[in-house]
């Protein structure tokens, strides 16, 4: 529903104190958001039956201004019925009309894929509101726990940043020093940019806990910190340059992109892959809750679609050996696998 517009239509089913499909007279009491519940101002709040129970209700344009929209169908010996709605703004559903390119998609198409693919619902029949949410909400949690595996992430990005002079910690995620939709589960590299006429990047080290338990005076100061320990606290994440920067120079972060929850009228892309592994992997995740079998076929497609993209994502450590001739140090050797880890022999 487009928020703040007249002429659309509210349909919600109505039945009997037993069970049965309701005939009677059925009046209509809208809530808005937060404020109290009034009858319908539209002929009196009445709906029409529109057969087998189901009752349809236009709402007045007043009707339809806000977030969250409760119309309550009420008869004389039904069960009251409520559907909850809800809106988007006309700039919202003015994007989804919009939106085009490779790959472009909103959260609705991949919660519309899910339910058609388990024959839930039809490809020519809307998708109700408490489907939409659910689905919705159980998505999100799916790219959630992604987020959590580094196979599943398909790109880690250089995010350049302000130093804050005299700020320790920095901190970054959706409260953070830097905001950012989530903070980041690690930093892969660090550099200072210093100011002219061309950029000059000089490196960061990033170091660990260990080492930076270790300094004996962690609130030295300098214009230009040479290491950064990250701690991934919550929600905001925590990077304690050292020295501690006087200077307000930029830094480059590489950082894990996150893929940031979606609502249903966000438009985006993903790369190739994506839109089959999480359309599979959400049938997988609802199906039990509307009493759907996870076929073999199922289970096989979905775990295919998931391989494909983690593979593509998989990165493989460079690994250094031994220059030939130079002694080996300790004298005994290793093995193992950037899989298993290395393991002294």
């Amino acid at each position: 529903m487009i928020r703040n517009q007249a002429n659309q239509v509210v349909n919600c089913e109505v039945i009997t104190l037993a069970g049965a499909v309701f005939t009677g007279a059925v009046v209509v009491w809208v809530t808005i958001d937060t404020g109290g519940q009034a009858i319908g101002s539209v002929g009196g709040g009445a709906a029409t039956l529109k057969g087998n129970g189901v009752y349809q209700y236009v709402p007045s344009q007043a009707e339809t201004n806000g977030a969250s929209i409760e119309y309550t169908f009420i008869g004389s010996g039904a069960a009251p019925a409520s559907k909850t709605i809800a809106t988007i703004t006309p700039a919202q559903a003015s994007a989804l009309q919009t939106a085009t390119g490779a790959g472009v998609l909103t959260g609705l198409d991949l919660v519309s894929d899910a339910l058609f693919g388990l024959n839930i619902v039809s490809p020519s029949d809307p998708i109700g509101n408490d489907d939409a949410v659910f689905v919705l909400r159980t998505l999100n949690r799916i790219l959630d726990d992604w987020n959590a595996d580094r196979a599943a992430v398909y790109a880690d990005g250089f995010t350049i940043y302000t130093l804050t002079p005299g700020l320790s910690p920095h901190t970054i995620g959706p409260g953070g020093t830097w905001v950012t939709p989530q903070r980041p589960l690690s930093i892969a590299d660090a550099n200072l940019a210093l100011p002219g006429s061309t950029a000059t990047l000089v490196d960061i080290t990033v170091r660990d806990a260990a080492w930076y338990a270790g300094l004996a005076t962690p609130s030295l100061t300098s214009s230009m910190p040479t290491d950064v320990y990250y701690e991934p606290d919550w929600p905001n994440g925590k990077l304690f340059f050292y020295p501690v920067p006087t200077a307000a120079y930029a830094v480059s972060i590489l950082t894990r992109l996150v893929l940031a929850r979606i609502a249903l009228v966000d438009a985006f892309s993903l790369p190739p892959g994506y839109r089959s592994a999480i359309t599979l992997t959400l049938q997988e995740a609802i199906a039990e809750a509307y009493e759907q079998a996870v076929t073999p076929t199922l289970e096989r497609q979905a775990r295919q679609a998931r391989a494909r993209i983690f593979a593509a994502n998989r990165v493989t450590p460079r690994l250094r050996t031994q220059d030939a001739g130079m002694p080996s140090g300790g004298g005994r050797g290793s093995g193992g696998s950037y899989l298993n880890g290395w393991q002294g022999s």
